[in-house]
């Protein structure tokens, strides 16, 4: 009681780490064929962190569209 929680402000992009997503079980990666086991993981990129930054906001020139009478966009 008496404590102050002090918040910190957001990063400029969101962090993500595909190890996060990472199963416990990796056998599901695993497929069984005449020949023996064709591990998938193999075939896939191997995964890396990356941030994402959102897109900038549109300026009202760019978000105004004007047609002419026939409905075509002027640019």
């Amino acid at each position: 009681l008496g404590e102050k929680e002090v918040l910190a402000a957001p990063a400029s992009g969101l962090k993500f780490s595909y190890s996060a997503l990472e199963p416990t079980d990796r056998s599901i990666f695993r497929i069984e064929t005449t020949s023996g086991f064709i591990d998938l993981r193999s075939y896939a990129p191997p995964p890396n962190p990356f941030c994402y930054q959102p897109p900038r906001s549109l300026t009202l020139v760019e978000r105004l569209k004007i047609y002419d009478e026939h409905g075509v966009e002027i640019e």
